[in-house]
């Protein structure tokens, strides 16, 4: 499937979530390029996100609770209860690797989220293909010619996806065995299996399955190099790329802060970048379609 097919299918898919009277103006946006985010916002003005700025598309009026209602619906291709796993997240994944973050009133049970009551904002998170971003920074991964562990670092926006998208392609174009561990499937946005994004020719993916599980699997299966995988969010996701080490198999990840006295904060990090565990950690800067990551001691404003 080409690029253009691709990029089709995944933008009518979108316009199908949201009302009919935002989609003539969102696809046109679509076509311009370079958005990153739709939001939508019980009685506001929808929103789109861009690199560098955003947009209020304030002419078309306010979302309504019906819409919302509506809106979720969709997302779950018309079966809330069917997407009660995903719900207690907050987010729902969808072809392609697009996510839906919502947000409302949830219902707790037993201390966890099992459904919400109503919606309020929905945060459609569109992936980004930027071919060749991590061509300039792969080398930073290796060492005496075999890829190391990792962190790539920022807060919520900035690339981290994007950016290990491209890494792994670029790893496994240079002859490197990659997996990806796609817990939410918004690295190779699969469908069927298939890729849909380039994510190089020598990468094998298993997707919608807990890293605790799925990075295991990729060992015993697939024998990589190196596992990518997406935000790192526990001790038990970090104790499994732990078991991952032991193996002799590099893993790169990404994780939310902004600042590596930040990253040092949170326990099971500080411990992993303190005992070794992990090589290398970054902090990712963006600057439109240009990616850079600064390294421990280097300045980072």
């Amino acid at each position: 499937m080409d690029a253009n097919t691709v990029l089709a299918e995944r933008n009518e898919l979108i316009l199908n979530l949201i009302p009919k009277r935002y989609r003539e103006i969102t696809n046109r946006y679509f076509r311009l390029g370079g958005v990153e985010e739709l939001r939508f916002r019980v009685n506001r003005p929808a929103q789109l996100i861009f690199s560098d700025k955003d947009v209020l598309l304030s002419q078309y009026g306010m979302l309504s609770k019906q819409e919302a209602d509506d809106m979720l619906k969709a997302c779950c291709m018309g079966s809330v209860y069917a997407c009660e796993n995903e719900l207690r997240q907050g987010f729902i994944t969808l072809s392609g690797g697009i996510r839906v973050g919502l947000s409302g009133n949830p219902v707790m049970t037993g201390g966890r989220i099992t459904n919400f009551t109503s919606v309020g904002g929905f945060n459609i998170r569109i992936p980004n293909e930027v071919h060749g971003c991590a061509d300039d920074l792969a080398d930073m991964f290796i060492e005496d010619g075999l890829p190391v562990s990792a962190l790539v670092a920022s807060p919520p926006g900035v690339g981290k996806t994007t950016l290990l998208r491209d890494l792994a392609r670029s790893l496994s174009n240079r002859g490197y065995r990659v997996g990806i561990a796609d817990e939410r499937n918004e690295l190779s946005g699969s469908m069927n299996s298939v890729p849909m994004f380039d994510v190089g020719l020598r990468t094998d993916i298993i997707s919608f399955v807990p890293k605790t599980i799925c990075i295991p699997m990729l060992i015993r299966s697939m024998s990589p190099q190196v596992i990518i995988t997406d935000e790192l969010s526990g001790e038990d996701e970090m104790n499994g790329v732990s078991e991952a080490l032991k193996h002799g198999v590099a893993i790169i990840a990404s994780i939310h802060a902004s600042s590596f006295r930040q990253l040092r904060t949170i326990a099971y990090v500080g411990k992993a970048l303190s005992g070794g565990l992990i090589s290398r950690a970054f902090i990712l800067r963006r600057s439109g379609s240009r990616f850079s990551l600064i390294g421990e001691g280097e300045k980072c404003d």
